[in-house]
């Protein structure tokens, strides 16, 4: 499963990144971790079934360094976004955050839509 992390600029989600893949990143380009995520359903089939191998399943985090139309490109084949909403700051109002970060992916989706017409 690949997870983007959305947000606008500072809003936190290099952070976000970093607590959630325990890597060390750099903030100017876009970063990518793979993550084994641990299960205690997964652990306790294995102890009963006893498979030759067991895998646990990968989670992939996309982060980019800011939310607009280059950083789309990297989010073109997630399956799910994380929107990293700041509420410290400058940023005192959580809810305009997060509409302005949707009318950007809606926005996107009508731009990705218009050119599949014409190319129709």
């Amino acid at each position: 499963m690949k997870i983007g992390i959305i947000g606008l600029q500072g809003s936190g989600k290099t952070t976000l990144f970093r607590a959630l893949s325990l890597k060390e990143v750099s903030i100017i380009e876009s970063n990518t971790a793979s993550v084994k995520l641990p299960d205690k359903r997964l652990d306790f089939l294995s102890s009963s079934l006893h498979p030759k191998k067991t895998t646990y399943p990968d989670v992939e985090f996309i982060d980019t360094h800011g939310f607009g139309r280059e950083s789309f490109i990297h989010f073109q084949n997630v399956d799910a976004f994380i929107y990293c909403i700041p509420y410290f700051g400058t940023y005192d109002n959580p809810i305009k955050c997060a509409t302005s970060i949707k009318q950007e992916l809606i926005l996107r989706d009508l731009e990705i839509c218009d050119t599949r017409i014409k190319k129709l």
